[in-house]
């Protein structure tokens, strides 16, 4: 904002300067509130990434303790299919808890 060398404004410089100010301190509110964004988007993220991988280390265990404590009656075709099953679903938790 530039000053008149007789140091008063007419009213058109005034009606200027405080567009040229009203116009600067919009673009700082709205620089200040994308920041602001920026970072509870960022807490957010670092939040679920570490939830998710609590989860997946708690199903991952759940998994595992549920097929060792599995009746060793269990015969036949369904057995198969369990041991077949279960590594199948661990290695997908595995892949979660990176």
């Amino acid at each position: 904002m530039l000053i008149p060398i007789d140091g008063y404004y007419t009213d058109k410089e005034q009606e200027h300067a405080l567009r040229a100010m009203k116009k600067a301190m919009e673009r700082q509110r709205a620089l200040t509130e994308a920041q602001t964004a920026a970072a509870a988007r960022s807490k957010l993220k670092a939040g679920f990434l570490t939830k998710k991988k609590e989860i997946a280390a708690e199903t991952k265990a759940a998994i595992i303790s549920i097929s060792s404590q599995m009746d060793t009656a269990i015969r036949g075709e369904i057995r198969k299919s369990l041991d077949r099953y279960v590594p199948n679903m661990l290695t997908k938790y595995d892949a979660a808890e990176d």
